[in-house]
C-alpha cells in the first residue's frame, strides 16, 4: 500500500500532464534545483527546495516558519515516482517528530538513483489542527507547486505555450482574483485575472501567452475570494 504522501504527488503530476504538460516536456531532464512555498492550511507557510545531482541523488528540505504551534508529526519523501512504494509500516517509520523554536523548524530527505527532483513534504500539529504540505513536480520547462492534497497550486508551462495557471478549491458564485507576479528576465510582470466559480469545486484560472516566462526566476501567486472577503488569500511561489 503505498503512503499517503506518494499517492498525492502522483496524482498532482497526473493533473498537471491532463492541463498543461505535454508528453515530451514531462521526458526532459530535470533542472538541479526548484523551491515552491505554500500557504498552510490554517497559519504559517512551508518551502520546500527539491534537488537532483549528477549521481542521482534527490534531496528535499522543507521548512515550515510562522506557525504559532510548538509540536508537529510528518514527514519529507525526495525523488517521489512511479517506483516509489512504501508500506503502511514503513510510512509509520518514516513519521518523525519536530518541536518549532520561533515559529519554525526544518525538515529533509534523500532519496538515491532517483528519476526526478520531485518531492513531497507533510506535517500535522499535534493537536490535530493545523497542517502544512507542499509537493514539488517539475517536467522539462514546466512547473507545479501545491499542497499535498491538491486543493489548491500553482502551475508554470514555460516552454512555447507559456501559461500561468491558478487551480483552487471554489465556492459556487464565490469570484476569485489570481493575481501572478512573474520576475526574471526584463521588467517583472504582473498578471490579474478574475473568474467566478459556477459550481463548487476545482476551478482554475488561466494566464496564457506570458511574455518571457520560459526565462523566469520566481512566479508567484495570490488568490483572493472577492465574494467573502473574510477568507485568508491563498500564496504559492515557484523559483528556480
Amino acid at each position: 500500500m503505498r503512503r499517503t504522501a506518494v499517492l498525492a504527488a502522483a496524482a498532482a503530476a497526473s493533473v498537471i500532464s491532463v492541463g498543461l504538460i505535454s508528453p515530451a516536456a514531462q521526458a526532459a531532464a530535470p533542472t538541479p534545483t526548484v523551491v515552491g512555498t505554500v500557504s498552510c492550511a490554517d497559519e504559517g507557510t512551508i518551502r520546500l527546495a527539491t534537488s537532483i545531482d549528477a549521481d542521482r541523488t534527490a534531496k528535499a528540505v522543507a521548512r515550515v516558519s510562522g506557525v504559532t504551534t510548538k509540536r508537529w508529526l510528518g514527514e519529507v519523501v525526495a525523488g517521489v515516482d512511479d517506483t516509489l512504494d512504501m508500506s503502511v509500516g514503513d510510512a509509520a517509520e518514516s513519521t518523525k517528530q519536530f518541536t518549532a523554536h520561533h515559529g519554525a523548524f526544518t525538515a529533509a530527505a534523500t532519496r538515491a538513483d532517483a528519476s526526478s527532483a520531485n518531492a513531497v513534504a507533510l506535517f500535522m500539529s499535534s493537536n490535530l489542527r493545523s497542517t502544512c504540505s507542499a509537493l514539488v513536480v517539475q517536467a522539462g520547462t514546466q512547473y507545479l507547486v501545491g499542497d499535498a492534497t491538491m486543493t489548491g497550486g500553482l502551475a508554470v508551462a514555460a516552454g512555447t505555450r507559456a501559461a500561468v495557471d491558478a487551480s483552487i478549491t471554489a465556492e459556487r458564485h464565490h469570484r476569485y482574483r489570481a493575481t501572478f507576479t512573474v520576475a526574471g528576465a526584463g521588467r517583472t510582470q504582473h498578471l490579474a485575472r478574475e473568474k467566478t466559480a459556477k459550481r463548487k469545486g476545482v476551478l482554475d484560472i488561466v494566464e496564457r501567452h506570458v511574455k518571457r516566462l520560459a526565462r523566469f526566476s520566481k512566479v508567484s501567486l495570490t488568490v483572493t475570494d472577492l465574494t467573502d472577503r473574510k477568507t485568508q488569500p491563498l500564496t504559492y511561489s515557484i523559483g528556480r
